[in-house]
């Protein structure tokens, strides 16, 4: 599988901090939701199993985002044993349920 080329060059230091810039604002609406989430479930009337989901969706997300920040703001190589760490069936099952 090819991966389409990134509209950023995050060698740019300029538009590594444009990217920076929308990842926080992301971070924080995702923040703010998990929080509203989180909130509605303890209502009596709540559909936990639909708020649960949106809850660990969101939490995966910010998940992801904030691994894109720490790469964002210090950046490292991957490793051959990085991605040997990786459980593709499991990512897979992610990308897939979502």
């Amino acid at each position: 599988m090819n991966t389409p080329p990134s509209p950023y060059d995050i060698s740019n230091p300029q538009q590594r901090i444009t990217m920076l810039q929308k990842l926080e604002s992301l971070v924080a609406v995702l923040e703010a939701t998990q929080r509203k989430v989180d909130l509605s479930l303890e209502s009596p009337f709540a559909n936990r199993e639909r708020l649960q989901k949106v809850r660990a969706q969101v939490c995966n997300t910010l998940s992801v985002c904030r691994n894109a920040r720490r790469a964002l703001v210090q950046p490292t190589a991957i490793t051959d044993e990085d991605i040997n760490q990786v459980d593709l069936d499991a990512l897979f099952a992610k990308l897939g349920s979502l």
